[in-house]
């Protein structure tokens, strides 16, 4: 009976427990790549070849909002087997559900990485994003207990929320291929 009872509780206690390991842990690389689009330039390069612009979805495998260096990313393509370097043309300063970016490409480009620096969402953060979802806001104690703990503003925390003062960036190097992938979410951008 003792025994049945341990492993009761034990199991109970993972089914708390895993959310937040996941929450707080996440994936290794929270962050992959697709081509959603491709446009010819407009610019032609010394060969008379015409380079593209590719729009490239950063999508957030994270449950939290990542936060990019101001000068994190930084693009390479792919030609003839060797790495070159490529143009951003967009900036992207942090990352919800995806982000899309523009990248000026060569026209024979097999593929595309990017260099990413970025900070995870803080823990304290999603806790108070977590809350603000689940409408706790609503309810008079909780608003009365926010407006004690949490900072002014918690529902929409600034950048420097999220970088805090000596910030120590994350760095990844997705890659992916040049050809454009189908994609038809039907969702707004994730701001």
């Amino acid at each position: 009976m003792r025994k049945s009872v341990c492993i009761g509780i034990a199991a109970a206690g993972l089914l708390v427990l895993a959310p937040f390991a996941l929450m707080v842990y996440g994936s290794n690389s929270p962050v992959f790549l697709t081509v959603i689009g491709s446009t010819p330039s407009g610019m032609v390069d010394d060969n008379g070849q015409e380079f593209q612009v590719l729009t490239v979805r950063i999508n957030n495998r994270d449950s939290g909002r990542l936060t990019l260096a101001e000068d994190g990313i930084c693009a390479e393509a792919k030609v003839s087997g060797y790495w070159v370097g490529a143009q951003d043309l967009s900036t992207v300063l942090d990352v919800g559900t995806y982000r899309d970016l523009l990248v000026l490409v060569p026209y024979n480009s097999e593929g595309c990485r990017l260099a990413i620096e970025y900070l995870p969402e803080p823990l304290n953060l999603k806790a108070m994003r977590m809350c603000g979802r689940l409408g706790l806001w609503r309810l008079a104690w909780w608003r009365t207990l926010a407006t004690h703990c949490f900072p002014v503003g918690w529902l929409e925390p600034l950048r420097s929320d999220y970088v805090g003062t000596s910030p120590h960036w994350k760095q990844v190097r997705p890659e992916v291929s040049c050809r454009v992938a189908s994609t038809n979410t039907g969702q707004a951008p994730g701001f």
